[in-house]
């Protein structure tokens, strides 16, 4: 897979695209870009994979649903940084199941604000898409969340729930996980 970026105008506005192997992320304004990457620590190691080390790790497939595209564009580039290259990526909640039966991937993650299909019920119709004897890693990314909504995400399928603003390392290691 590749991990780049592109530089173009929307409105005037000049915008950057990045792109992980099969997706391309929604363009975003460039000062956002720029003064979310200065802020940004370097990735001090590389998360190993239980079997086959961080490149096959890396190479897992990861879909994100995210309800914005500037979120969406924080967690794929936190993502790309990391090593990870098999990103697919969507902001509409109604193309999850659609992107999950094509790509198959080994790990979802699912913004808790997705519209107009809820977190919920995108994780809905993924249990309902995937074969019972599979098991299928579903980590919530959460601007803020209640005790119940974080309970009820755990007892409807979710792996993981990690709540902004999150430790990138936790982040990275969660995802590995």
């Amino acid at each position: 897979g590749s991990v780049g970026t592109g530089l173009l105008r929307s409105g005037g506005v000049p915008t950057l695209q990045c792109f992980c192997s099969l997706a391309i992320v929604e363009a975003f304004p460039l000062q956002q870009w720029h003064s979310a990457r200065l802020k940004r620590p370097a990735m001090p190691f590389a998360p190993q994979s239980k079997s086959g080390g961080a490149e096959s790790l890396h190479a897992a497939r990861i879909l994100l649903v995210q309800g914005s595209a500037g979120a969406l564009a924080r967690i794929e580039s936190l993502l790309c940084e990391a090593g990870f290259t098999n990103l697919v990526s969507t902001t509409d909640s109604r193309l999850a199941l659609t992107s999950f039966l094509e790509v198959k991937p080994d790990l979802v993650v699912l913004d808790l604000a997705l519209s107009p299909i809820d977190c919920f019920g995108v994780m809905d119709q993924l249990k309902t898409a995937l074969p019972e004897s599979e098991f299928l890693p579903i980590m919530i990314l959460a601007g803020s969340a209640s005790e119940e909504t974080k309970q009820r995400a755990l007892a409807e399928g979710a792996a993981d729930i990690l709540i902004e603003p999150f430790a990138r390392q936790e982040a990275i290691l969660r995802i590995g996980n």
